[in-house]
């Protein structure tokens, strides 16, 4: 019992940063009390947390919802927002999503 409760711990940890990030990124679903008031702010935030879910994605969470912040990074001039960004929709990516579309025009622009 007591070597589980790490890890049961971990996962309560992990869900609640996804809920965090997921409100982050999804302003219209939310009150306006989760809307970042400095969006400068949250642009610099964007890499910690897509590298946040591509861990919680490796313990066996859903995190798809990510795709879209991925092309953010893409879309920066800096080559490591942009390795950040390439790595999370490798692994996020789902073939049959409009994100797959844009992907592509974003990749004839690099």
């Amino acid at each position: 019992f007591t070597s589980s409760l790490p890890r049961l711990e971990t996962a309560r940890l992990q869900r609640r940063s996804v809920r965090s990030i997921k409100r982050r990124w999804q302003p219209f679903v939310s009150p306006s009390r989760y809307k970042s008031v400095h969006p400068e702010k949250e642009d610099a935030l964007r890499p910690r947390n897509v590298t946040k879910l591509l861990f919680i994605n490796m313990s066996g969470q859903e995190t798809n919802f990510g795709q879209m912040e991925c092309l953010k990074l893409i879309s920066n001039n800096s080559l490591i927002e942009k390795r950040i960004g390439y790595l999370g929709l490798y692994v996020f990516i789902q073939i049959d999503s409009t994100v797959s579309r844009k992907i592509r025009i974003a990749d004839d622009g690099d």
